[in-house]
């Protein structure tokens, strides 16, 4: 049976990670603040949006959770590369200490995340 994302809660966690990384970059850059703030700020709402609802489909289709390990792993490569890429495209001054705090968070995010969708469903062994 296929469940249904809950895209409100998605989308409110995604605009909240829009400003808080937003703010964030901002405060860690002294040159080009404006855009990296701006460009951090809509990489995490675009992140927190594309990876909740991919938490949602992989916790779905996972048949057991080496393989739930794994393809989080490697979503949070995908999404930290990107970010590194586009910051430094555009020049960030200080491109870990931009990306630190959404590294950090993100993690606690996705496996605070991911336990509460294992506790709704214990079909993953």
């Amino acid at each position: 049976m296929m469940k249904t994302l809950p895209y409100k809660k998605i989308f409110m966690n995604a605009f909240i990670a829009f400003f808080i990384y937003g703010t964030w970059a901002y405060s860690a850059n002294h040159i080009g603040a404006i855009l990296s703030a701006f460009t951090q700020g809509s990489m995490s709402f675009v992140n927190t949006f594309i990876l909740a609802i991919s938490l949602e489909i992989i916790h779905i289709i996972s048949t057991n959770l080496i393989h739930l390990i794994l393809y989080v792993i490697g979503l949070f490569c995908l999404i930290v590369g990107t970010q590194a890429i586009v910051h430094y495209i555009i020049g960030t001054e200080n491109i870990l200490l931009t990306l630190l705090p959404g590294m950090t968070i993100g993690t606690l995010y996705m496996i605070i995340y991911l336990l509460n969708l294992y506790k709704g469903n214990n079909d993953i062994k």
